[in-house]
């Protein structure tokens, strides 16, 4: 599916049955681009500059993300809310360089699995 000058946002947001994606290649930005009907969330290659969790976690569905092959550039992700991720019960993060990956208490409280695979110290699985 070709965007063209609507860009991701536009015509992706207007899929409101659609359950489950996989975005590969660079995008821009995150902002409003997803449908709140996801369930599944394939990140792959996508190059971000921007800390994609806060984008993310206003999915009220979406229970599984998988963040892959170097989704993010930036160094630090941070799961803040109490209020988003209401249902993720799978995360993935793989081959991400991360020097900090913090999750407030309270934050995704219904994760049952996480798997981190990273090149990086501080990679952790719990």
């Amino acid at each position: 599916m070709r965007f063209g000058s609507q860009g991701l946002s536009k015509a992706f947001i207007e899929f409101v049955c659609l359950r489950s994606s996989t975005l590969r290649g660079k995008l821009n930005d995150l902002e409003d681009c997803f449908p709140s009907s996801l369930t599944e969330l394939n990140l792959e290659s996508c190059v971000l500059t921007k800390d994609p969790s806060h984008e993310l976690e206003c999915l009220p569905y979406l229970k599984e993300l998988r963040l892959r092959q170097a989704p993010y550039l930036g160094k630090e992700m941070h799961f803040f809310s109490t209020e988003g991720f209401v249902q993720l019960q799978f995360l993935q993060l793989h081959e991400m360089v991360l020097e900090e990956w913090s999750v407030q208490e309270g934050a995704i409280t219904s994760l049952n699995l996480f798997l981190k695979m990273c090149r990086s110290p501080l990679c952790v699985s719990l």
